[in-house]
């Protein structure tokens, strides 16, 4: 199961805050990594203007234009935004915000409905007890 989250963070005196957003959940790994890459270059197409270090944006160019769409072509591209980001997007300032693409892995959990049911008689047994 895969798990790819966007962290929107503002450190600001006045106003921090923190917003997280799931883009994708799913077993489907290129899938995850497509949704991570995808939002990456949302937020670089706003910033390429701006982009201080050249080579980093060759090196973006060139990881882009690689023929074969593969697996491996999100994962690479999310890896180089995840190893470059403090470089693309340096703050100026404090209030500059910024923003984290997790790609998780993970298991998928099972629920405990025999737990559920335990617990869910002794909260009734104990409002009846009352």
């Amino acid at each position: 199961m895969y798990t790819v989250t966007h962290k929107h963070n503002v450190d600001c005196r006045t106003r921090q805050e923190t917003k997280t957003s799931v883009l994708y959940t799913g077993n489907n790994k290129k899938a995850a990594y497509a949704f991570a890459v995808e939002l990456w270059l949302e937020l670089f197409e706003e910033e390429i203007e701006f982009v201080d270090n050249e080579d980093i944006a060759r090196d973006l160019a060139v990881l882009l234009a690689r023929k074969e769409k593969d697996e491996s072509y999100y994962e690479t591209i999310h890896t180089f935004f995840k190893k470059h980001s403090n470089l693309v997007w340096e703050a100026e300032h404090i209030s500059r915000p910024t923003d984290e693409i997790i790609v998780k892995k993970s298991r998928p959990g099972r629920a405990k409905y025999g737990r559920i049911d335990k617990l869910a008689n002794k909260v009734i047994q104990t409002v009846k007890n009352k």
